[in-house]
């Protein structure tokens, strides 16, 4: 129904006259997370499940991950790069290209898709990332990492304009500069 009306206020208007009632937007949010939850379960709970796949894959397949929970063992940032798209960073580091979705998800995280272009011109995945803000530190955290487990720096680097990307992919690069000298 989102899709549909273009303001929350429209959303909850909506919602009242479709169902005969007379929700604020809070109450509504509430029921909808939930249903969400009694259908689903909770997110930590798929937070759980998830973290013991990708180990379990990496054990059984081989790839890379990392992980990054704070005291209270929640997750603030993961990155995963099962073992195909490792084989395409060994070929296909020419052109890489990074965005995030905005929260778009059941962790409400954002989601960091690092992509490149294989010899068909095809878009293939190098790997994503989950984490718990949009920092420069964020960034660096996936930059690092991925710098890491390429060994190498791809050849051309795209982003849109978010500055907390480009500053992130261009200090891990800064450093590794410092670093030769």
């Amino acid at each position: 129904m989102k899709r549909k009306t273009k303001s929350l206020k429209e959303l909850k208007e909506l919602i009242n006259q479709d169902f005969d009632t007379n929700f604020e937007y809070h109450q509504i949010v509430y029921q909808v997370n939930k249903l969400t939850e009694q259908n689903f379960g909770s997110p930590d709970e798929d937070v759980d499940t998830f973290l013991k796949m990708i180990e379990k894959d990496i054990k059984t397949n081989g790839g890379f991950y990392d992980v990054l929970l704070d005291k209270d063992n929640c997750l603030q940032k993961v990155l995963y790069i099962f073992k195909q798209m490792l084989e395409y960073s060994t070929k296909f580091l020419d052109i890489v290209f990074v965005d995030a979705t905005y929260r778009r998800n059941r962790f409400n995280m954002p989601l960091v898709n690092i992509c490149g272009i294989n010899n068909f011109g095809k878009t293939i995945m190098l790997g994503f990332a989950l984490l718990n803000n949009e920092t420069k530190e964020s960034y660096d955290w996936v930059f690092s990492r991925l710098r890491a487990v390429w060994k190498t720096n791809p050849e051309t680097f795209i982003s849109d304009e978010c500055k907390k990307i480009i500053y992130g992919y261009f200090s891990v690069l800064l450093l590794l500069i410092l670093k030769r000298n």
